[in-house]
């Protein structure tokens, strides 16, 4: 800008980054490209990837972000590895029930006698459906039907044998 004494007097902000000369403003300065980080002044390329545990869209500005849509720990019901520029749901199957986690295998598998059917869950879906069992990790109401000599309520981790003198 008009005015300006020395080459690096009005550097790029932290968040930004500027790999080009001649620039009149700070409007010419990059948001941080996502899943990077630019924790530094008048810089002319991101810093670094963002932490695993985080996701960085654009304009981050340390490796662990606390800036609201932007860049922030990852939500519950997904997970980030390190560089991740949008939070991936954890899969069916699974749920996401903490701040933070840092790859598919974080996500908590679906717990026996209920199912995760859809992606990005915070917790269970529900119990599973009367009539079948639904062993850990089952994506499904009716994961597996309830075999010949034994019975399934709703919510079945395992088939319960009939009692004695009894059939199904």
């Amino acid at each position: 800008p008009t005015g300006t004494q020395r080459y690096n007097q009005w550097p790029c902000p932290r968040g930004t980054y500027g790999n080009s000369t001649g620039f009149n403003s700070t409007a010419g300065c990059s948001p941080c490209t996502g899943g990077f980080y630019c924790g530094d002044v008048g810089l002319t390329s991101p810093s670094g990837p963002c932490a695993a545990g985080y996701f960085c869209k654009q304009y981050a500005e340390t490796q662990t972000p606390n800036q609201t849509t932007d860049a922030n720990i990852c939500p519950q019901g997904s997970y980030c590895v390190e560089g991740t520029a949008q939070p991936v749901d954890c899969p069916a199957g699974t749920f996401g029930g903490t701040d933070g986690l840092m790859n598919m295998s974080s996500c908590t598998p679906c717990l026996a006698g209920s199912y995760c059917e859809t992606p990005g869950l915070t917790d269970v879906e529900g119990p599973c459906s009367p009539g079948y069992y639904c062993e850990e990790g089952a994506s499904t109401r009716m994961d597996i039907i309830c075999p010949p000599g034994y019975y399934c309520p709703q919510g079945s981790p395992t088939p319960t044998r009939c009692p004695e003198a009894t059939f199904n």
